[in-house]
């Protein structure tokens, strides 16, 4: 199973451990394959370490999260471009689900999830929606 996980979900699993979120990116790191591209691990890069988030845990655990991301996450090179939202930090998302044939796209942005319709092969879910679609299956 190839996975695709949004930034703000991927906040979530980082900063707060008994969190849907959390448990969401567990069980995608536990049963299948997280994907990167070099602009989506910007994105998380870049909010991960912001200030903003030094009240919830220290500068060095975050670098130190960030690595080990890059580490056990897949990379994949973005060949083909899609433009389905005017906000391209969604359109990031996208793309790699494409390029990287991801089934799942795990996302709470109501923007991303109203695009099921559209994507043929990936499929949108909330983190909770995806815990539900997995654990009870």
């Amino acid at each position: 199973m190839k996975v695709v996980i949004d930034t703000n979900t991927m906040i979530g699993h980082a900063l707060w451990e008994d969190s849907i979120p959390n448990k969401a990116v567990e069980y995608a790191f536990r049963n299948g394959i997280i994907l990167r591209s070099r602009n989506s691990y910007y994105a998380l890069e870049q909010m991960i370490l912001s200030q903003r988030f030094d009240k919830y845990l220290n500068h060095e655990s975050r670098e130190k999260f960030l690595k080990l991301f890059k580490e056990i996450s897949r990379h994949v090179e973005i060949t083909e471009r899609i433009h389905f939202m005017e906000d391209a930090s969604k359109n990031i998302l996208l793309e790699l689900a494409h390029n990287g044939k991801a089934e799942y796209l795990i996302t709470s942005q109501k923007e991303l999830l109203a695009l099921n319709e559209k994507l043929t092969t990936t499929q949108i879910l909330t983190p909770s929606d995806f815990l539900i679609y997995h654990c009870s299956s």
